[in-house]
C-alpha cells in the first residue's frame, strides 16, 4: 500500500514506537502516581521522563505541558477552560471542527461570539487580517498552523505578536504541523497537538502545553493521585489538568515518537515538502485534474479534484485499483470547503509522511492520470 493519509495519522509507526508500547504493557501496567509499590513507582518514573522529553520538543518547562488524549481534547480544554461569557473569539476558515464546533456550541449557548478571518488578497491569514476582526471583548485567537484541508500555513509568530500587544491570548492548533515544523513554548500561549500523526505515537495520545501566566480550567476532573484527601481539583501543575488514569502505553509510544522527530523537525518539513511540490507538479499537469492548495506548497498536505466527480469515487479507484490510500470529502473542516468552492464535491486529500519516497509521489501522479482518463 502507498499511504497517502498521513495528516488523518502517521503510517506506518517506527519500530521504537512499537516496541516502547509492548514494553509498557509487559512491564509498566502499574497505575502511575497512584502507590507507593515498585511497579507503580516505576510507571510514575516513566510517566515522569515522557514528560520532560515532551518539554524538551517544545523548550518549555515540564510543569507547563500535559498529556491528553489527542488534539481536539487539548483544544477543548482551551475553548470550554479560559473563555468567559460574553468573550468574543477570532479564528479562521481553515479551522477543524474540534475548533469550530466548541465554538458553535458556545455561541448557540448565547455566551461568546466568534468570527472566523478570511486570507488576504496575498491568500495568507496574517496580523492585519485579524485586526480587521478585533472588539473590545476579543479575549481568544485560535489559529490552525497548517490546514488539514489545503495545507495553508498561517504567520503564527506575526499574529502572536500581535496578540501580545492587544491583550489577547494566542492558541495553536498544531495538528498538522508538530513534527514536522519546529515547536516552541514562546510561539503561543497555548499549543495543542496530537501524539499520533507527525510526532508518529499511538492513536490516544495528545499534547497540551499552557504558558505559566495563562489560567485554564480543567476540562476534566477527578482522580488525581495527589491531595486525595481534599474534595477539591488541585491548583498545581500538571495534576491540575490530568485527571484519572493516564494512557500510559500511548504515552510512553509518544516519547518513543518525540524522540525519533526531535532535532529533526526542519529535515522532515523540507522532505515533505519536496515529495509534495512533485506531487502538486504532477498533478496539475494531468488535463482535468485541479489542484486546489497552493501551487508552492507550504506543507506536505494536497488538496485536489479531477473534474466535478466526486472527490470520494476518485479516493475509491485509488484504493481499489492501485491501493493508494488518500481521504476524501469535507476533512472536519466546512468552511474551508466553502472558502474553496468544494462544497459540492469535496475534495481528494494526499499528504505525504516521513515513510513515503519519490517513488510513492510518482506512482500516485500515474494512478491519477489514468482515473482522469477513464472517468
Amino acid at each position: 500500500m502507498i499511504y497517502l493519509d498521513n495528516s488523518a495519522t502517521s503510517y506506518p509507526k517506527p519500530q521504537s514506537v512499537i516496541r516502547a508500547v509492548e514494553f509498557c504493557l509487559k512491564n509498566l501496567s502499574a497505575n502511575p502516581g497512584r502507590s507507593g509499590h515498585k511497579a507503580s513507582l516505576a510507571a510514575s518514573h516513566a510517566l515522569e521522563q515522557a514528560r520532560l522529553t515532551a518539554a524538551e520538543l517544545l523548550s518549555a518547562n515540564r510543569d507547563d505541558v500535559f498529556f491528553m488524549l489527542n488534539c481536539t481534547d487539548a483544544l477543548s480544554c482551551a475553548i470550554f477552560g479560559l473563555l468567559k461569557p460574553g468573550d468574543h473569539v477570532i479564528t479562521t476558515v481553515f479551522e477543524h471542527n474540534s475548533v469550530l464546533r466548541p465554538l458553535e456550541m458556545l455561541r448557540k449557548q448565547d455566551k461568546i461570539t466568534f468570527d472566523c478571518a478570511l486570507p488576504g488578497p496575498d491568500g495568507r491569514i496574517t496580523a492585519g487580517t485579524i485586526d480587521a476582526l478585533r472588539r473590545k471583548n476579543t479575549a481568544m485567537v485560535i489559529v490552525n498552523h497548517i490546514s488539514n484541508v489545503c495545507g495553508v500555513k498561517c504567520e503564527t509568530e506575526e499574529i502572536y505578536g500581535y496578540c501580545m500587544q492587544n491583550g489577547i491570548v494566542f492558541c495553536l492548533d498544531a495538528a498538522q504541523s508538530a513534527g514536522c515544523e519546529t515547536l516552541r513554548a514562546d510561539m503561543a500561549d497555548i499549543i495543542c497537538m496530537p501524539g499520533h500523526k507527525g510526532l508518529l505515537g499511538p492513536m490516544g495520545s495528545g499534547l497540551m502545553y499552557i504558558a505559566p501566566d495563562v489560567n485554564v480550567l480543567p476540562l476534566r476532573v477527578g482522580g488525581t493521585g495527589s491531595q486525595s484527601e481534599s474534595l477539591d481539583q488541585p491548583v498545581f501543575r500538571p495534576d491540575r489538568y490530568e485527571s484519572g488514569t493516564q494512557a500510559l502505553p500511548a504515552i510512553i509510544g509518544l516519547e518513543a515518537g518525540i524522540k525519533t522527530v526531535m532535532g529533526h523537525e526542519e529535515e522532515i518539513c523540507r522532505r515533505e515538502k519536496r515529495l509534495a511540490q512533485l506531487l502538486t507538479d504532477g498533478l496539475e499537469s494531468i488535463k482535468g485534474v485541479n489542484v486546489l492548495s497552493p501551487h508552492k506548497v507550504q506543507s506536505g498536505v494536497v488538496l485536489f479534484n479531477v473534474r466535478d466527480i466526486d472527490s470520494r469515487r476518485i479516493s475509491y479507484l485509488l484504493d481499489r485499483d492501485f491501493d493508494i490510500a488518500t481521504r476524501a470529502g469535507y476533512h472536519c473542516a466546512p468552511l474551508a470547503h466553502k472558502y474553496l468552492g468544494t462544497m459540492s464535491q469535496g475534495g481528494v486529500r494526499a499528504s505525504v509522511g516521513y515513510a513515503n519516497s519519490a517513488e510513492d509521489i510518482c506512482a500516485a501522479v500515474a494512478a491519477v492520470e489514468a482515473i482522469a482518463r477513464s472517468e
